[in-house]
């Protein structure tokens, strides 16, 4: 997003593999392409060129950097409310 060309690389299309603990993304996109999440239901969306549009999330602080995110934006709030709560 930070690209000059972003609106034009947002059009590209990008596919992803379950490989690990952070798969949130393949299976809302599985989801939605009415798939069971798995690898080979992830390969076979992506062999189809089969899309889905993904929520993106623009923030921008009060000085001016935009941070930009999907699926989710956490700040340190869990942390801080945690400090001190087993003694």
């Amino acid at each position: 997003m930070t690209r000059p060309d972003w609106q034009e690389a947002c059009k590209i299309p990008l596919g992803a593999i379950p490989g690990g603990s952070g798969n949130a993304i393949v299976k809302n996109m599985c989801d939605k392409a009415g798939e069971e999440c798995s690898l080979e239901s992830a390969a076979y969306l992506i062999a189809k060129g089969r899309t889905v549009p993904i929520d993106l999330a623009a923030i921008e602080q009060s000085d001016g950097h935009k941070l930009f995110s999907f699926l989710s934006f956490n700040w340190a709030v869990i942390s801080d409310l945690d400090i001190e709560s087993e003694k």
